[in-house]
């Protein structure tokens, strides 16, 4: 330009004044349009990235910033193959809304500028316009459809020279997008099919991974464990088994486990929260039992189940066995685990004795009872404890005739 500009000066003798005149406006006409095309072809165009699902707001505003990455290098290579990314600006226009009160976010970075480039790292530059085709009669050029944006020449009502294909495509690219076209976009980009997927965990989390589906088991007492993929930490979840329920608390890692007691035969163990839930059948090839009681309650009291049997003999937790008469599966302090006792078929006949003792002594412990007969559920009875130590909670008697 600077050298051009001296050649003009030096010569000026040799020209006229009309002559100068229309060769400076000429080159800067030139220099100008130019400008102008490389301008267009890497003016800036603004994105967003948003997460779709929660995560920790760091992480949050990560992957809304590769979002928007990837939302403008799709720009690009929508302008044709010799076209990618040039530079990406985040200048930290950034919001995040919490879910809930799962400490979690939603984030997304607005204002994030970029350009695109040509492939073999020269400067963008707009493709040449396309020439008007020549009437076959006339064999005057036609003009172009006013209508068509991608055509606007002398004739259209703009009255400016057309703008690149490439630039066009970047200004129509961030249209409302319709549902083919969204689905179509998540299923080319991964980070939106992750979202996905976290978006349907996040609804589901609770996974038991022992006992397998429909697996045999060769024992009365199973241990039941399973995660909620980080999701439900130290949070409270209920455990339905065989009539009755359990409540448990997951870990500090989301992760779970609780000793139930099965009977003969099929039998279904769900594990919920609200109205997530996760259950597995297992089938138990145990001998059935002529009589079995099980007890469950709420909080961190210890509680204890005895049996009094028609001969006499006390099962307890300091006795947990006599032979043929009756067995404690499980004897719990904490309230995580049932208690169970069950009376085997070669017990004696009559009337059993059944009571919930408060061996710690605190009031106010909701529980259940739940009393199975030949592997069936006869009787379930619910009590609140009063208090005082080693106090008896309930009672019941149950016939093995």
């Amino acid at each position: 330009m600077k050298w051009t500009a001296t050649a003009v000066w030096r010569a000026q003798p040799f020209w006229s004044a009309s002559r100068l005149r229309w060769c400076v406006m000429a080159l800067l006409a030139w220099c100008s349009m130019g400008m102008d095309a490389v301008r267009a072809a890497e003016t800036p165009v603004v994105v967003v990235g948003r997460t779709q699902a929660c995560f920790s707001r760091d992480y949050a505003l990560e992957l809304a910033a590769i979002a928007a990455e990837n939302n403008a290098n799709e720009a690009c290579t929508a302008m044709g193959s010799g076209w990618r990314l040039g530079e990406l600006r985040i200048p930290g226009y950034q919001q995040c809304k919490q879910c809930g009160t799962s400490g979690e976010y939603r984030c997304e970075i607005t204002q994030v500028s970029y350009s695109c480039i040509s492939r073999d790292g020269a400067a963008a530059k707009p493709e040449k316009e396309e020439k008007p085709p020549k009437d076959a009669k006339s064999g005057k050029a036609e003009k172009l459809d006013k209508t068509d944006p991608n055509r606007r020449g002398k004739g259209s009502s703009a009255g400016t020279e057309s703008a690149s294909p490439g630039s066009a495509a970047l200004e129509g690219l961030y249209k409302p997008p319709s549902g083919e076209e969204k689905g179509a976009a998540a299923a080319r980009n991964p980070l939106e099919q992750f979202e996905v997927q976290r978006a349907e965990m996040l609804k589901q989390p609770i996974r038991i991974t022992s006992p397998q589906p429909r697996q045999q088991v060769m024992a009365r007492v199973v241990d039941v464990v399973g995660n909620t993929q980080g999701v439900l930490r130290n949070v409270e979840l209920t455990v339905h088994f065989n009539g009755t329920q359990q409540r448990i608390t997951s870990d500090a890692s989301g992760k779970f486990q609780v000793r139930l007691v099965t009977a003969a035969g099929p039998n279904t163990v769900k594990v919920c929260h609200a109205q997530a839930c996760s259950e597995v059948s297992i089938d138990a090839r145990i001998q059935p039992q002529a009589l079995m009681a099980t007890l469950t309650w709420q909080g961190r009291a210890d509680l204890d189940l005895h049996v009094l049997t028609p001969s006499g003999a006390h099962c307890m937790h300091s006795r947990r066995s006599i032979a043929n008469e009756c067995s404690l599966d499980i004897d719990d302090v904490r309230g995580v685990n049932p208690e169970n006792i069950s009376i085997p078929p070669t017990s004696p006949k009559g009337n059993y004795r059944f009571s919930v003792v408060n061996y710690s002594g605190q009031p106010d412990i909701p529980g259940v009872l739940t009393v199975y007969k030949d592997e069936r559920l006869v009787e379930t009875r619910r009590f609140v404890t009063a208090g005082g130590q080693k106090s008896t909670a309930l009672e019941i008697s149950i016939g093995n005739e």
